[in-house]
């Protein structure tokens, strides 16, 4: 992209840096509500609406007009949301066609719980029915934890999901060789479906929607301790698009796009809640900052 692209979208945002920082409508988790992941950076203009035209979940809501159906500008949205309550990232999904589809996850917005911000559970839909729900163990206590590798959220238990590489090594097994390479079923077929990641001690560090072998759709990174880490959208296996990055409790930190993968254009920082800088990005490097960008 040309250096005056670049220009153009430094200014852009430097506008919204020194405009909208009071209001804080940059910041992802701000506003109670549910909204698209993708779209304006202004939080109020990503809102779900339902077929009233009214924000699903805005404070005092009349949740009896929701149909479980998310729209936006009156058309059937398809694509990655969130909720936001309390001002805390209360879910995560996609949806196709309006109606939940795939992968979503719950986390805990309670303050007053010792376990607030955490993922407390993971659900598979398809075209708004609700498929399977994993109830998420918050004590360290799973056994299936301690496996560590790829597995297949859809399979009726971890043994018969683990999840191989192209020649069928088991993602369990220290000869694994199937990074970057399409993941396959114990039964040698390529993998589509929900995906999920376990690290010795700490279950699905990594969830995503796979298509042939690769992640396709949303993608959301959680950590030991158990909090979304980020989440966005990828093809075929790399980043594309939107993504939010969070601080290790699940705070905001980064709001960015992806290109094939790389960190590209503007950029939004956040510390405590606060947009602190806008930067951008060239291939992956942060090339300029206007005012904190830590990153």
């Amino acid at each position: 992209m040309s250096k005056s692209f670049y220009n153009n979208k430094i200014l852009l945002f430097c506008v919204l840096f020194t405009g909208v920082l009071s209001a804080q409508t940059t910041n992802p988790y701000a506003i109670d509500g549910y909204y698209m992941l993708s779209g304006s950076i202004d939080l109020p203009n990503r809102s779900m609406q339902d077929k009233n035209e009214q924000q699903i979940g805005k404070l005092d809501y009349d949740w009896n007009n929701f149909d479980y159906t998310f729209y936006f500008n009156a058309i059937p949205y398809s694509g990655i949301i969130y909720k936001v309550e309390k001002q805390r990232l209360a879910a995560v999904g996609e949806v196709f066609n309006g109606k939940k589809n795939g992968l979503w996850i719950d986390c805990i917005i309670d303050q007053g719980n010792e376990h607030v911000n955490q993922i407390s559970n993971v659900f598979e839909f398809k075209d708004g029915v609700l498929i399977k729900k994993k109830e998420k163990d918050l004590n360290y206590e799973d056994d299936n934890c301690y496996n560590a590798g790829f597995f297949n959220f859809s399979a009726p238990n971890q043994n018969i999901g683990t999840l191989t590489d192209p020649n069928g090594i088991l993602s369990t097994s220290e000869e694994y060789d199937g990074y970057g390479k399409p993941m396959y079923t114990l039964n040698k077929k390529i993998f589509s479906g929900i995906g999920y990641v376990n690290e010795s001690g700490a279950c699905y560090v990594l969830m995503a929607n796979y298509k042939n072998g690769f992640p396709h759709g949303l993608m959301i990174n959680s950590n030991e301790g158990g909090y979304v880490y980020g989440f966005g959208l990828m093809n075929a296996g790399n980043r594309t698009g939107r993504w939010i990055e969070n601080e290790y409790t699940g705070e905001p930190k980064k709001i960015l796009d992806y290109i094939n993968n790389q960190a590209s254009g503007s950029a939004l920082f956040f510390q405590e809640g606060k947009m602190t800088g806008v930067g951008t990005y060239n291939n992956g490097n942060l090339i300029g900052c206007k005012g904190n960008c830590e990153d």
